[in-house]
């Protein structure tokens, strides 16, 4: 079931959709429970691909910033 946004408004320029959520459904997101795409949420289980957009969450974001030694080597099933 996709989450609701408290508002969500057209952006012309970019072509994307601007959602504003609420605080839980944010962290939802933000922790990749739902999808940033579509919005929809995935009943508490972290996807890497969304099911219903087929939107990929970029993995190695979560490690930017991080010291090398502490940056896992990508998983050969779901590189590229």
């Amino acid at each position: 079931m996709a989450i609701k946004p408290y508002y969500k408004e057209f952006n012309r320029q970019t072509g994307k959709w601007l959602w504003v959520l609420l605080a839980d459904d944010y962290e939802k997101v933000r922790q990749g429970y739902a999808c940033p795409s579509c919005l929809e949420d995935f009943g508490g289980v972290y996807m890497i691909e969304c099911p219903v957009c087929n939107h990929m969450a970029d993995t190695q974001a979560d490690f930017i910033g991080l010291p090398d030694y502490m940056v896992p080597e990508p998983d050969p099933i779901y590189s590229e």
